[in-house]
C-alpha cells in the first residue's frame, strides 16, 4: 500500500482537523442549536458523502477491508484509549483526605484514651477503638 498523506485526506474530502472541529462544535452546542460546521459540510448527507459511507448502513465489509489501513492513517483508530490506572497509594492518600475519616480517627483515639484511663476493663475496652479504626 502506498504512503498516505495525512494532511490531505484525498478522496474523502475531510481531514482529521475537519472531523475534530465538527466534534468540538458539537460538544459546545446547546440542546436545540444547529451545528454550523455540519451545515457547512452539507448536513449529515454531505458528511456521509465526503466520508464515502452509506448513511444507513455505514461501510460495507468489502469497503472496510479495502480501505481500512488508509482510513486509519488519515483518521486514526476508532477506539477509546485506555485510561492509566491510578496507583493504590494515590487512592489511599485521596481517601485519607476525607473529613469523615478524620472524625472517625479522632473518635477512635478518644475511645482508646477512655478505655485505658477510666475504663473498668481496659483489657477488653480497647476493642471499641480498634473497631472504629477498622
Amino acid at each position: 500500500m502506498a504512503a498516505v498523506d495525512v494532511e490531505n485526506p484525498g478522496r474523502w474530502g475531510l481531514s482529521i482537523e475537519n472531523v475534530s472541529d465538527l466534534i468540538q462544535e458539537y460538544k459546545k452546542r446547546s440542546k436545540y442549536e444547529e451545528v454550523k460546521v455540519l451545515e457547512e459540510m452539507g448536513g449529515t448527507a454531505g458528511l456521509a458523502a465526503k466520508l464515502n459511507v452509506d448513511p444507513e448502513s455505514g461501510l460495507s465489509p468489502e469497503q472496510y477491508d479495502k480501505e481500512k489501513e488508509e482510513r486509519q492513517a488519515v483518521y486514526g483508530e476508532n477506539r477509546i484509549p485506555d485510561r492509566p490506572l491510578t496507583p493504590f497509594i494515590v487512592l489511599m492518600w485521596e481517601a485519607s483526605q476525607d473529613l469523615m475519616l478524620w472524625i472517625l480517627d479522632a473518635c477512635a483515639v478518644v475511645s482508646f484514651i477512655l478505655a485505658f484511663t477510666v475504663g473498668s476493663h481496659p483489657e477488653t475496652e480497647w476493642i471499641e477503638g480498634a473497631a472504629i479504626l477498622l
